[in-house]
């Protein structure tokens, strides 16, 4: 058994994200949680109630102008509008002061909706109870997963940030090392004058280190204090 921690950190960097993965389980045994497995929902597709053409009378209301129902619905258009002829009103309140009070509205027009009959609901009340439970059990599923996926993230969170850093690293690192093959080949091999070049890009230390994460040590370290030297003037 190896978990993540067990390799080095360039070993860390070199592995894949399928590598780093199948890691995880060594996190989760190590925290006491369990992989989740995802739940299986019931179908939640509703009745084929059918439905009948209504209409139901709104109001403008709020700094939008949003049309609220007054409640009603009516068989036929014609109804509707003679519903609106009467110029009806609501009784409104106010939170800044008790009671109700009468108010005129603005905005009256008629919008078309389809509903179903309450004969219609009833036919199908067996199924739309059923349907409500098995919802509502979806649902309770559905959080269930969520919790348990939330768990599993903040086990590994620290592996999958340290895998990010030292993944960075690497690269940084890389560049440093590739700049300076790439200048030695441009100075016509001579590494002391492509060493001089890449201190001016980055210091001493980061050049060491990104070599020693290769496992290599930066070449003629006397010609790095000779670079700096160069630099500096």
């Amino acid at each position: 058994m190896k978990t993540y921690w067990d390799y080095s950190e360039t070993e860390r960097a070199n592995l894949t994200y399928d590598q780093v993965q199948s890691l995880q389980k060594f996190e989760l045994m190590s925290a006491g949680i369990l992989p989740p497995e995802a739940p299986t929902y019931q179908d939640e597709t509703p009745p084929p109630v059918p439905t009948t053409k209504f209409y139901q009378v709104t109001h403008a209301e709020g700094s939008y102008s949003t049309p609220k129902n007054f409640g009603t619905i009516f068989r036929t258009m014609e109804d509707a509008e003679a519903f609106i002829s009467l110029k009806p009103a609501v009784v409104e309140s106010n939170w800044q002061f008790s009671g109700v009070y009468f108010k005129e509205v603005s905005g009256l027009q008629v919008q078309v909706v389809e509903l179903p009959t309450e004969a219609d609901q009833v036919a199908h009340k067996p199924r739309l109870i059923e349907l409500k439970g098995i919802v509502e059990n979806n649902k309770k599923l559905r959080d269930g997963y969520s919790t348990a996926c939330k768990a599993v993230t903040d086990a590994c969170v620290s592996m999958w940030d340290d895998y990010r850093i030292v993944s960075s690293k690497q690269q940084r690192y890389k560049k440093i090392v590739d700049t300076f093959r790439n200048y030695v080949n441009e100075c016509d091999g001579n590494e002391e004058i492509a060493m001089r070049f890449l201190l001016k890009a980055t210091d001493r230390e980061t050049i060491e280190e990104s070599f020693e994460w290769f496992g290599e040590v930066a070449p003629l370290p006397n010609a790095i204090n000779i670079a700096e030297e160069l630099a500096t003037t």
